[in-house]
């Protein structure tokens, strides 16, 4: 059986603070922001189900505090509008980013579904980074609904509304051309699904960290360049939810 990536983002709203976790193969990540209706007041990282690559992902928990006296925005990336992303765990930050949009927006509750399907899909090691060949196919669900349906070739979606765009290099032209905040937002989520799609196709555990910092060097925490030399892979961390969609957050059951 093929693999496929498979990705469960929950977001939750209490009074004054608002939860959100994900899961896929490769990351277990959770945080509870808290607020005043009107700026955050503190973010706090799940450290019991946190599960990640690397070892040294972990460190940038204490980097989430930056976040604090950011006034709420409903825009879903605005907390990259106020601090510099790079420097920060991605999977958290957005997590927090998401946070702080749903917070101010007034959401109860929200989950979004994704799978991407890789049949015939290759990943192949270039002297730099790595070069994307063949299909796969991104399916995104909000709320049980099915929003997104990506058939692509390599980066590029070859179907659809979007047909024709990269999804790498596609969000000046989304923000240009919608100011409906649910699609911008399922549509960032979906470009990072497919980023981390990748890394099904690999044994991770047996990959040299070069083999993904050569071409991701600066782009987060753990990839910045003081920190690369001393990368240290969070062995058996890995997990295949191909088969069993239901086991992803089930912790929180």
């Amino acid at each position: 059986m093929n693999k496929i990536l498979r990705r469960r983002i929950l977001i939750v709203a209490s009074d004054c603070s608002i939860r959100a976790d994900l899961e896929d193969n490769q990351h277990r990540f959770g945080i509870v922001l808290h607020h005043d209706n009107h700026h955050v007041l503190n973010v706090v990282a799940d450290n019991v189900h946190l599960r990640s690559p690397w070892s040294q992902c972990k460190g940038a928990i204490t980097l989430l505090s930056r976040l604090v006296g950011m006034a709420l925005v409903p825009h879903p990336q605005a907390a990259y509008r106020y601090t510099p992303g790079a420097e920060q765990c991605t999977h958290l930050f957005d997590l927090a980013s998401l946070a702080i949009a749903h917070a101010t927006r007034g959401t109860a509750r929200r989950q979004y579904d994704m799978e991407v399907h890789t049949d015939g899909f290759q990943v192949v090691p270039m002297e730099k980074g790595v070069l994307l060949k063949g299909h796969r196919r991104l399916y995104l669900y909000r709320d049980g609904v099915l929003v997104l349906d990506w058939p692509l070739d390599g980066d590029v979606i070859t179907a659809g509304p979007y047909a024709g765009q990269n999804v790498r290099t596609m969000m000046a032209w989304v923000e240009s051309s919608t100011h409906d905040l649910d699609e911008v937002e399922a549509i960032a989520i979906a470009r990072r699904t497919l980023i981390v799609s990748i890394s099904l196709l690999f044994d991770m555990d047996k990959l040299p960290p070069s083999f993904t910092t050569s071409a991701r060097a600066g782009a987060c925490y753990s990839y910045q360049p003081a920190l690369i030399p001393t990368l240290t892979r969070a062995h058996g961390s890995s997990r295949d939810f191909s088969s069993r969609p239901d086991a992803l957050l089930s912790d929180l059951k």
